[in-house]
């Protein structure tokens, strides 16, 4: 019985991955999802639940594209705060890259062609495998608009075991996931001044990570890899 659950788990978990998201937009409305105001109030009405519900959509939306991930994570700064909100937007995001990078190590290929389009493989595989890749991978993360969820699919079908992955996901994505978050904190208080300076903020994270990336590398290679 025992081998039968291993066996079929990662096919049960996928449904209720997929389950759960169309069960989500059904209740909510895919109009609910594009719209900053009415999915901070959709969340809201959730009380003490509200973050599980933020945490789970967040979640979803590093799966799922159609989900937009630049309003979801400003809606955690505007109802949670700087601090809170920027945890439960990390804790969120890395869960969802680890299971991308969970499922294209599973299934390989076969998750890549059914998830990822193949215009996007060609551009981003041979980086990923290349003797820079690592570095890649990095830079890809800190910047804006590269397609996260696909590129931590491709990582699955990399040499890149499950630590050194969640090492760069730290890294490279939780930064962008304050910053998201302090900005939708900004614009929900009205505050211009605030949403610049935390931008000009992530610009220099994002700079000083990158170009110290070989130290920060080895730092972490020495005492976890």
């Amino acid at each position: 019985m025992l081998d039968k659950i291993k066996k079929y788990f990662p096919v049960i978990f996928i449904i209720t991955v997929v389950g759960l998201l169309v069960a989500m937009i059904w209740n909510m409305g895919l109009d609910t999802l594009t719209d900053r105001d009415k999915l901070t109030e959709y969340i809201g009405q959730f009380g003490v639940w509200a973050p599980l519900v933020f945490i789970t959509i967040q979640t979803l939306q590093v799966i799922a594209a159609p989900i937009p991930g630049n309003i979801t994570g400003l809606v955690g700064g505007a109802m949670f705060g700087m601090i809170w909100g920027s945890v439960y937007n990390s804790v969120s995001v890395v869960l969802g890259s680890m299971f991308m990078f969970w499922l294209g190590n599973k299934y390989g290929m076969a998750a890549v062609n059914k998830f990822v389009k193949p215009e996007t493989v060609e551009k981003y595989m041979p980086k990923l495998n290349g003797k820079k890749a690592k570095g890649v991978l990095l830079g890809l993360f800190l910047v804006p608009f590269a397609p996260d969820d696909a590129i931590c699919l491709l990582a699955g079908i990399t040499d890149l075991t499950f630590l050194q992955f969640l090492v760069y996901v730290v890294i490279g994505r939780i930064p962008s996931c304050i910053i998201t978050n302090a900005m939708g904190a900004g614009l929900y208080s009205g505050s211009t001044l605030t949403i610049g300076i935390y931008a000009v903020i992530y610009y220099i994270i994002v700079f000083t990570i990158y170009s110290n990336f070989d130290k920060i590398k080895n730092r972490f290679t020495n005492k976890t890899m």
